[in-house]
């Protein structure tokens, strides 16, 4: 069974998210996910793409180290914000009317309808995706893609929501993966990807609306009868309300988020004894602490985040589905954890809501992974799995060099005779290179012999010190006498 790789990443305007996945016929296995905070991203795009890059090539390292695989191709998204939603129709001639509709020729349809469609400027602008809306044949309209599989028709037709984008941003995205030393293999459109990652199947055949909110970037998609029907996006997330904690405080935008997400929660009145705590924030630099209510730090974030929700809203009754949605609403993404969301969506909209992370499609066992805020990168897999062409790394083959066996050095090589051949040039240089080579000298060892100890003279002293030295023994002797004649006077 053939093994490949999966490398997504996401760029969001928060962190910047890798997920390695290990691909084995029908079996997905999560070997790796990590993130880092984003750099050149804003809205959800990238607009610094060498500080994107770096951020993007900091990640790879990392993985590459830890699995010990080269990473040479990675998956990623188009932004989400600045997006335009169109219809498109094509039809496909069918030579065969008997013969039964195959997926092949709805692969050829969809490209087909693609490349017909007119751009208003195909210079600024680039189709990020294509979502069939239904199919057509002689007898039957509003058709569904399984449905229609097996038909038999002498002409098919297929409607399309296309999504089309700025091609700038696009080009960044690619700028920034050079940068990165990597190159891509595929750009997915992510509200795409995302509902097939997180709403079962019975969530989009009722009727359901997935709100993701981001750092950068809150966007809503609404499924019916199991197909992306609307799709709408503002500028506005997570780091919307870390701003406004930091005007309001005073403190700096990292402090902010801290505390965004140690004590952030919506609707203060639900807090119970936790709004009447007081946050004492030591700022340092001999600056005294500043005291900040949990309660008001609450209000704040709900001020925003209704205002937020509501925009949502207003995105959804734009669909036209508002009064069709039996399953609800689904928050995502990293802005739905935040402490009573779920709640304030619930109360503002009267909908039924559920906070969603990406489903167990695949085995796993990385932390993170199971968060809202990775359904990105877990959607960018799930689709990528789908083609057999993708293969974004590689394990190294190891080569084991044989170590050749150590020689004995020999103190005095025999000489070799090297035959001389005729060498080309000048004459002169001929024979100088003819010249037989003169025999080396044979090295001699030279015997140095000790040299007889010298004979010592004795030492001449002066008169005075000898006649010091007769005084000495003189005096000597008169004493050895006079001890005598007294020891025999004692006896």
């Amino acid at each position: 069974m053939d093994e490949r790789y999966i490398a997504a990443i996401d760029l969001g305007s928060a962190r910047i998210s890798l997920g390695v996945a290990q691909v084995q016929g029908d079996n997905t296995q999560i070997i790796y996910f990590d993130s880092v905070p984003s750099e050149g991203v804003r809205t959800g795009a990238v607009f610094n793409p060498q500080r994107c890059g770096g951020k993007i090539r900091e990640l790879l390292d990392k993985a590459e180290e830890e699995l010990k695989i080269h990473i040479h191709q990675i998956v990623t998204n188009y932004p989400k914000y600045g997006v335009e939603q169109q219809l498109a129709t094509g039809e496909l001639p069918r030579t065969d009317p008997m013969s039964s509709i195959s997926d092949e020729e709805l692969d050829s349809l969809k490209n087909v309808s693609l490349d017909s469609y007119p751009l208003d400027n195909s210079a600024t602008q680039l189709i990020y995706g294509a979502v069939v809306q239904s199919f057509a044949t002689e007898e039957y309209i509003n058709a569904r893609e399984d449905d229609v599989v097996g038909m038999i028709s002498a002409k098919l037709c297929g409607n399309y929501k296309l999504f089309i984008g700025s091609k700038r941003t696009s080009d960044y995205i690619d700028a920034a993966c050079n940068m990165a030393q990597i190159a891509i293999s595929d750009k997915y459109f992510g509200p795409e990807v995302e509902g097939k990652a997180v709403l079962t199947m019975n969530e989009m055949e009722n009727g359901v609306a997935l709100i993701n909110m981001g750092a950068g970037v809150t966007s809503v998609t609404v499924y019916h009868k199991g197909v992306l029907r609307y799709y709408g996006a503002i500028p506005f997330g997570g780091k919307t309300i870390t701003e406004d904690i930091r005007y309001e405080s005073g403190f700096s935008e990292a402090l902010a988020e801290n505390i965004k997400l140690a004590f952030g929660a919506c609707l203060p009145e639900k807090l119970q004894n936790l709004s009447d705590k007081i946050l004492q924030v030591d700022l340092g630099e001999d600056i005294p602490p500043k005291n900040l209510s949990v309660r008001y730090l609450s209000e704040i974030i709900t001020a925003r985040q209704k205002e937020i929700l509501e925009a949502i809203l207003w995105h959804i009754q734009k669909s036209g589905l508002a009064d069709n949605l039996r399953s609800g609403v689904v928050l995502t993404g990293g802005g739905c954890e935040l402490v009573n969301t779920a709640n304030l969506l619930r109360e503002i909209s009267g909908y039924s809501v559920r906070i969603g992370a990406p489903r167990r499609f695949f085995t796993t066992g990385c932390d993170g992974l199971n968060s809202p805020a990775a359904t990105t990168c877990a959607g960018l897999i799930m689709e990528a799995r789908k083609h057999p062409h993708i293969n974004c790394a590689e394990v190294p083959e190891v080569i084991e060099v044989p170590m050749a066996p150590p020689q004995k050095e020999e103190l005095f090589p025999e000489e070799t005779p090297v035959e001389e051949t005729p060498a080309e040039g000048p004459a002169e240089v001929r024979d100088k290179k003819a010249e037989p080579k003169k025999p080396r000298k044979e090295k001699t060892i030279k015997v140095i012999k000790p040299k007889p100890p010298k004979e010592h003279k004795p030492i001449q002293l002066p008169n005075w010190i000898k006649k010091i030295g007769e005084f000495q023994e003189s005096l000597f002797d008169g004493m050895d006498e006079r001890s005598d004649e007294s020891i025999n006077n004692r006896g």
